[in-house]
């Protein structure tokens, strides 16, 4: 409606005024409840161009001015965006014509893709993702920091899809446009090195994570205050980098101290407290304190539950841990319980394949060997390691894990010649990585 017009109708007297006059002079049919104009001027007006968007540009404008930002990290806008969600997949259909308003839809498709990525659904995620760095990259150019944050979002999303190298290379081209384009310390940029540590983590290059992590953690505490939300997230990856690489005290030191000024700066509820104090307790438990890791890691998961929902990564994530700190601790029959439930789900929402299922297969097998179920303990490792070294290869440390993991399990039926063999094979990769 244009603006002239919409003034007059939220008047009273200058609606019954301009209604009256349309009356009088034979222009339109004005009851209590109607206005019907003639059909000679209703033609007339359907003729001329429109001089305001029309709805489908209206709609989108308006729902990017309504939806609240990044679903992935602020959990309150979880309940707005289940409702917002099916108005923006039609709103910004891709077959609409949506000229104007295309950095709208781009922000659109990156809060959905996040929001989706937390109800479990990083596959259609990931479309979206795509679709929103086409547009930003056609329209912005490919270094626009605008471009650069989905950018990162899409490789978020490939890394939790388990496309560890696709994700990392985008990721690592994002960053080094980040340095070029914004400095070493904007906080785009700081946001992006952040964000690169567990990608590197997970494709076993902890050397190349740790000193991306102790720099981008200097950086920020430099640049943005130890307090800082990016700097918490920081210093949480460091932490976990700095565990799988054996340094236990420093990551526990570390750890503690992210997990404390969360708690304080963010409250114990928000996604990053509940991701520092999983890892921490991961860290914890490579210490060797089982019991305290189990205390910190069921109420981490209890919280995941509540605030992020039993479908999000971080929730299967600190699952999959705390099955295993109860499975060192003894508690086999809990244990089972609990990786029986996050690999039904994994199996679910990433697939048979997907590393972080496989990852669950193994702990499976493990807790099962304990329980005395030896040969259907053979038959998940094996499979786990035939399905690993396809989908990683042979010298992939999940690989070599699993190559250990069946070894062990062979042993036990007193297959020892069958058991040298995948780790002999593991001990050759361990040697080359």
């Amino acid at each position: 409606m244009p603006d002239s017009l919409a003034t007059a109708a939220g008047d009273p007297l200058a609606f019954v005024e301009l209604t009256r006059l349309l009356r009088q002079r034979g222009l339109a049919h004005v009851d209590s409840a109607t206005l019907q104009l003639h059909r000679l001027l209703a033609a007339i007006l359907r003729a001329q161009p429109h001089q305001w968007p029309d709805l489908s540009t209206l709609t989108v404008r308006l729902l990017r001015a309504t939806a609240p930002d990044d679903p992935w990290t602020n959990p309150l806008a979880g309940p707005a965006w289940r409702q917002f969600l099916p108005h923006v997949l039609v709103a910004t259909d891709p077959h609409r014509n949506l000229v104007g308003v295309e950095q709208d839809v781009a922000w659109l498709l990156d809060n959905a893709a996040k929001y989706l990525r937390n109800r479990g659904e990083p596959g259609p995620a990931r479309s979206l993702c795509e679709r929103a760095l086409g547009l930003r990259r056609s329209q912005l150019g490919e270094d626009h920091p605008d471009t650069l944050t989905s950018a990162s979002n899409l490789a978020t999303d490939l890394w939790i899809l388990g496309h560890y190298e696709q994700s990392c290379r985008l990721g690592e081209d994002a960053l080094s446009r980040c340095h070029r384009v914004l400095g070493d310390d904007h906080p785009h940029t700081l946001r992006s090195a952040a964000s690169l540590i567990p990608c590197l983590v997970y494709l076993g290059r902890y050397e190349h994570s740790r000193r991306l992590g102790e720099d981008t953690l200097s950086r920020c505490r430099r640049v943005l205050g130890n307090d800082h939300p990016h700097t918490l997230v920081a210093a949480t990856g460091l932490g976990l980098c700095l565990a799988d690489l054996g340094h236990y005290e420093h990551a526990r030191r570390l750890g503690e101290d992210a997990l404390s000024r969360c708690r304080r700066v963010l409250g114990d509820d928000h996604p990053s407290t509940l991701d520092a104090a999983s890892c921490l307790a991961i860290t914890l438990r490579k210490l060797g304190q089982r019991e305290v890791a189990r205390q910190l890691g069921e109420d981490a998961l209890s919280r995941c539950r509540r605030v992020l929902g039993e479908n999000h990564p971080n929730t299967l994530s600190t699952a999959h841990s705390l099955a295993i700190a109860l499975r060192e601790l003894g508690q086999y029959e809990p244990a089972r319980q609990l990786i029986e439930n996050v690999l039904i789900r994994r199996r679910r929402i990433l697939g048979d394949d997907h590393p972080d299922t496989l990852r669950s297969v193994r702990n499976f097998a493990l807790i099962l060997r304990e329980l005395g179920q030896h040969e259907q303990a053979r038959q998940l490792a094996e499979d786990t390691l035939t399905r690993m070294r396809r989908v990683l290869g042979d010298d992939h440390p999940f690989t070599l894990l699993s190559a250990h993991t069946l070894a062990a399990v062979l042993a036990d039926l007193g297959e020892h010649d069958q058991a040298r063999r995948p780790e002999e094979k593991s001990e050759s990769g361990f040697q080359r990585g």
